[in-house]
């Protein structure tokens, strides 16, 4: 029964990384929609696509103007330390559920320990690496122009 409920809390919390970034693209869309004339809803995939790329240029800060090398490499930057984040968070609580499994093998208590100490210690390493790249970047930016 711990098993059914520790599977469902974790997919629960998953999921909803995955949805949040749906629903607002969902309200996103309905505000563009109240904004049109029914003359422009119906106007097809016209009307898509440029709904479709204003959404882009809200998501990804573009207005349609180039953007600069290091703008470019700051929004690769934060992709990569996020999508690591995300995997130390799993990590996280991977170890958490093996320790709960354990069911007081201390070699099973102490694997899961070690690893939660590992990950935190690669979230921590991870969140200096944004810092420390959001702050040059910035200080690039800002002395380029």
């Amino acid at each position: 029964m711990r098993l059914f409920f520790s599977l469902f809390f974790s997919f629960t919390l998953l999921s909803s990384f995955f949805a949040v970034p749906v629903i607002h693209a969902q309200s996103f869309f309905d505000d563009q929609d109240r904004n049109r004339s029914s003359f422009e809803q119906s106007a097809g995939s016209e009307a898509a696509s440029e709904g479709l790329q204003a959404f882009a240029n809200r998501a990804f800060g573009s207005s349609g103007a180039p953007r600069s090398p290091v703008a470019i490499a700051q929004t690769i930057i934060r992709g990569i330390l996020g999508f690591l984040g995300l995997i130390a968070v799993i990590l996280i609580m991977y170890a958490g559920f093996n320790w709960m499994t354990a069911g007081g093998v201390s070699d099973k208590v102490t694997k899961a320990k070690s690893l939660i100490i590992n990950s935190v210690i690669g979230l921590i390493v991870i969140l200096s690496a944004y810092a420390i790249a959001e702050f040059i970047t910035n200080l690039i930016l800002r002395s380029v122009g």
